[in-house]
């Protein structure tokens, strides 16, 4: 049957070349889903960039019974002679030529009959979906192993800012095709490659200009920790040692205190408590103090989810930004978050520094003293069974001057980081790239410290705390509504 549908095809285009013309003629046997013919949807190719050209055009070898399985060089270099002897010299295109089948040819990357402009969102090659028409083969660990391709190739990208914000919807930053090019890729030894080590300055300036040469000089994939900047492998050993080891002291002491209250008063019997609404307390924060704070409440919420739905755009949390805006949105969002966040530290530290309160707090309330470090050794005594008593901890104590100059001695960090990422041009050209790495390191591993500690510490002593709980409103009427307990 299929030998007798050819046979009439190929006597239609002898007898009736306009009609052969018609892609009608090749639908009337590829049309149908239920034959052994491979099946191509006509309405499909009609919506392809090619979709107003015959079939023939491409299947220059349809008279040939059966049908070659895939069209061939010459097909798609009727049309794009150039294009084609540009692929034939790249490291595509002589594989090809060696007879290894599984190298890429037009098809594999730009489609069959579904072929569309290199603008359409929809199309392979659309530089937001290059990058997984390249993983197809890059990150196939058959091909990989195989050919002894690189293993880290989509992972060191993905993990790189161009990746993460390609992957948050911000397709203006770097993608492959933008630094390795698109039919003439050449491999990085090539020195006419646009990823040689010496046209790596022309090829970054497209994006970043005036950036020093020296600044390409070293490998962008798959760093070994050796080749890592020795400052930037210690400071990650650093933070990867601090903050479990700050996030683990936080618990224990919290924690502690909070089974030594808890089993007080469960052992207590008859004991019952009444809540004091402060009338008699001294003022613990005064108006303008509880709006810098709530000032701070809203941009820190607004500075952690952003900047952390750049670090995890895949997360379900992460969604509402690819909704309504992407990854512009949420880069916007994060910068005016930023620059608030800049005002109300100014705006603070005028106020400790040139009014009486602020000063009277910075000099007689929240310098830190050798007491705080007696204050806590007696109360983790205490709590661990240890001691039998301990004295009220005076306000304010260890626990608010601990959280107070860490956020003060964070933001400076944050701050600072912050200002050499978002100035990244001017970083570039007058630092070296070792700076822009170690910026990014500890702007990420402040934000989990920060984050952690607001959690764990602050959201303990301010909500979970038994003498306080539900919440100390002292943010909200400036003083504490705390609870006395009377047998």
């Amino acid at each position: 049957m299929r030998t007798f549908i050819s046979l009439l095809f190929f006597l239609s285009l002898i007898h009736a070349p306009l009609y052969a013309q018609d892609n009608e003629v090749c639908n009337s046997c590829h049309g149908q889903e239920s034959s052994d013919i491979p099946f191509v949807n006509l309405k499909q190719f009609e919506g392809s960039i090619h979709g107003k050209n015959p079939c023939i055009s491409c299947h220059v070898d349809a008279e040939v019974i059966p049908h070659p399985s895939k069209p061939q060089a010459s097909s798609c270099a009727s049309c794009h002679e150039d294009v084609l002897k540009v692929y034939e010299n790249s490291v595509h295109g002589k594989a090809r030529a060696r007879g290894i089948k599984e190298a890429p040819f037009c098809n594999d990357c730009h489609g069959e009959h579904t072929i569309l402009s290199v603008n359409d969102p929809a199309s392979t090659v659309w530089k937001g979906r290059i990058t997984k028409t390249c993983a197809s083969c890059h990150d196939s660990e058959k091909i990989v192993t195989k050919f002894g391709l690189p293993k880290d190739r989509l992972e060191t990208f993905q993990n790189s800012y161009h990746g993460l914000a390609s992957r948050g919807g911000d397709f203006k930053v770097a993608n492959c095709a933008s630094c390795h090019g698109w039919h003439g890729i050449l491999p990085s030894s090539d020195p006419l490659s646009s990823v040689h080590p010496k046209n790596l300055y022309q090829t970054c300036g497209k994006c970043h200009p005036g950036a020093p040469s020296k600044l390409f000089t070293g490998k962008v994939h798959g760093k070994k920790k050796t080749e890592v900047f020795f400052l930037v492998r210690w400071v990650k050993v650093f933070y990867l040692v601090l903050i479990p080891f700050v996030v683990g002291f936080m618990f224990v002491h919290n924690f502690s205190d909070y089974l030594r209250k808890t089993l007080s008063y469960i052992s207590s019997s008859g004991v019952k408590h009444e809540v004091n609404q402060g009338t008699n307390l001294a003022e613990r924060l005064n108006l303008n103090e509880r709006f810098q704070h709530g000032f701070l409440l809203f941009v820190f919420i607004l500075l952690a989810y952003s900047g952390f739905a750049l670090k995890f755009p895949e997360m379900w949390w992460a969604y509402p930004f690819q909704w309504i805006g992407g990854e512009v949105l949420r880069k916007a969002i994060h910068r005016w978050a930023a620059l608030l966040f800049c005002f109300v530290s100014a705006y603070h530290l005028i106020y400790m520094v040139f009014t009486r309160r602020g000063r009277f707090l910075l000099k007689i309330s929240l310098i830190p003293k050798i007491k705080d470090l007696k204050d806590l050794s007696e109360l983790m005594l205490y709590n661990f069974g240890v001691r039998k008593q301990i004295k009220h901890l005076a306000y304010p104590s260890y626990i608010e001057k601990v959280e107070y100059w860490s956020l003060i001695w964070g933001s400076l960090i944050m701050i600072l980081t912050g200002a050499l990422l978002v100035f990244n041009d001017f970083t570039l050209r007058y630092l070296p790239l070792w700076i822009i790495e170690l910026a990014t390191l500890i702007h990420f591993y402040e934000a989990v410290l920060a984050c952690l500690s607001i959690l764990i510490w602050h959201f303990y002593w301010t909500i979970f705390d038994p003498d306080i709980y539900p919440m100390n409103l002292s943010w909200l009427i400036g003083r504490v509504r705390s609870k006395k307990w009377t047998i």
